[in-house]
C-alpha cells in the first residue's frame, strides 16, 4: 500500500483521510525528521480528540527520537456525531488504519488515551 504520508515532507503535521467500514478516519502524521525507527499509532478518548494534551505531548516529543506519530481521529469524530462510537465501530476503523502506519516497514506500536487505549489493545493485529 502506498501512503503519501510516509514520504518525506516538510515539517509539521499532515492529515490523511482513510476510508474504513464505518466512515472516513483521519490520521494526523507527526513525522520523524530523520530515519524512522518506529510508528506510534495513537487513538483518542471519547471526551477529547487528538488535541488532548497527552497525545500532543507525544506527537511533539517522539519524532525527535526517530518515532513518527500517527494520531487517529475516529470516523464518528470526523463526522461530529456519536453514531459509530460503539466498540465494534471503533475497532473496525482501527483495523482499517493500521496498514497505513505499517506501510513504512518499521515496527508499529499502538496505544492512546482512555477509549483509544482500549481499542488499541483489542485490535492489535499481531495478537
Amino acid at each position: 500500500m502506498s501512503n503519501p504520508a510516509n514520504r518525506r515532507a516538510p515539517a509539521g503535521p499532515a492529515m490523511d483521510l482513510v476510508p474504513t467500514p464505518v466512515g472516513t478516519a483521519g490520521i494526523t502524521w507527526h513525522r520523524a525528521p530523520g530515519p524512522v525507527r518506529a510508528v506510534a499509532l495513537l487513538g483518542h478518548g471519547t471526551a477529547t480528540g487528538v488535541e488532548a494534551a497527552d497525545l500532543q505531548a507525544l506527537a511533539a516529543t517522539l519524532p525527535g527520537h526517530g518515532i513518527s506519530v500517527a494520531l487517529v481521529t475516529q470516523p464518528y469524530r470526523m463526522n461530529r456525531t456519536r453514531t459509530g462510537s460503539d466498540e465494534a465501530s471503533l475497532d473496525a476503523a482501527w483495523r482499517a488504519v493500521w496498514p497505513y502506519a505499517a506501510d513504512l516497514g518499521v515496527p508499529v506500536f499502538s496505544g492512546g488515551r482512555s477509549a483509544g487505549s482500549q481499542v488499541a489493545c483489542r485490535t492489535d493485529p499481531r495478537h
